[in-house]
């Protein structure tokens, strides 16, 4: 299960995350300066198979199981923030969406503010499921998302940050061409993302990447973890 604000950023990660394996994984506390990191810090906790239990329980109770997915109702404002929420269900995916908004005390079962307060439980089991988490610890992930594009435009009064694209797959062959050809995709997975991954530590969102600092082109990447 996951619940993430689509269309906030392309490198931002879910709000929080439980996989198949049972981590729940939520983005670390960065301090607020610019710039701040290209990948931002995850960390995971094992949820018990009663937590997990409880939460699908807890969608079923607030009626948002129930064939309805749409929980946006009238208040939904151009260019607001829209939540998402995934649930695997008996093998199959429920896709809610609705207002984060879990200011009603009592919700109706089938309402946005059902949604919300599901939304609420679920982005903070730690006090939600007392008991059924264990000990917090630092995620490494897998595998990452990775768009390359255009350079980060410099910024008056801060430093350029050079590096090295640590991979053997070129930059400007990697992935596959999106957006009107103007930037490539790809996936970076197995030892590949394990070889990347101090490289991305060191990065920040005014990050230029080249092949070799001397002659190559610049680039910029946007990365997702998965």
């Amino acid at each position: 299960s996951s619940v993430s604000r689509p269309g906030v950023s392309n490198s931002a990660p879910p709000t929080a995350t439980i996989t198949g394996d049972g981590l729940y994984l939520v983005q670390g506390a960065v301090p607020a300066i610019f710039p701040g990191p290209l990948v931002m810090p995850q960390f995971a906790s094992q949820v018990s198979d009663a937590g997990r239990a409880q939460i699908l329980a807890w969608a079923d109770e607030l009626g948002l199981l129930s064939g309805k997915t749409d929980f946006t109702g009238d208040g939904s404002l151009p260019g607001g923030i829209t939540g998402q929420i995934e649930l695997t269900v008996d093998g199959r995916l429920v896709s809610l969406r609705g207002l984060p908004d879990a200011s009603s005390p009592d919700p109706k079962p089938g309402s946005p503010e059902a949604f919300g307060e599901l939304w609420r439980r679920v982005a903070s089991l730690p006090q939600t499921l007392p008991g059924e988490l264990g000990a917090e610890q630092p995620y490494t992930p897998t595998a990452y998302a990775i768009l390359v594009g255009e350079p980060p435009a410099p910024q008056d009064g801060l430093r350029v940050n050079i590096m090295d694209w640590p991979l053997d797959t070129p930059l400007v062959t990697f992935g596959g061409p999106v957006a009107n050809n103007s930037a490539r995709c790809g996936l970076v997975e197995g030892e590949d993302a394990a070889t990347l991954t101090p490289a991305l530590a060191q990065a920040n969102q005014l990050t230029m990447w080249t092949q070799d600092p001397e002659v190559s082109t610049a680039y910029g990447l946007t990365v997702r973890p998965i």
